[in-house]
């Protein structure tokens, strides 16, 4: 499975669920994927140790899956906030584009931006 994948649905079920669960239908409906590709999905991620999830029950994260859903919403953050408030972008482009970033960047890079940004804010 792309470490993408992963990436975003634990973030998706981090974000959702707040530490109670969330439903598989929200998680299709929050990354606009069909409910067959989540639950496909879901299973293979439960096989890989990133969530728990019982039969029609709702699915949370393993302590695997929070380290990867803090780790990615971290960098989230850091990149935001580096392109909105450093590079001046406008909040919902920010968000749109650390969305499309947050995977592709290395942690010293996203250390590197967090330095620059306390440096720089505008």
């Amino acid at each position: 499975m792309q470490q993408e994948t992963i990436e975003n649905y634990c973030k998706t079920v981090y974000e959702l669920g707040k530490g109670e669960g969330v439903k598989s239908v929200d998680i299709a409906t929050a990354l606009s994927i069909s409910k067959i590709s989540v639950s496909i999905t879901l299973h293979k991620l439960k096989d890989e140790g990133y969530i728990d999830m019982k039969r029609y029950g709702r699915v949370k994260l393993s302590d695997k899956g929070k380290c990867v859903a803090r780790k990615i919403s971290g960098k989230h953050k850091a990149i935001e906030d580096f392109l909105e408030h450093c590079l001046g972008l406008e909040r919902k482009k920010a968000l749109s584009e650390a969305c499309a970033i947050e995977h592709h960047l290395s942690d010293e890079t996203v250390k590197k931006l967090t330095s620059f940004c306390k440096k720089h804010k505008k």
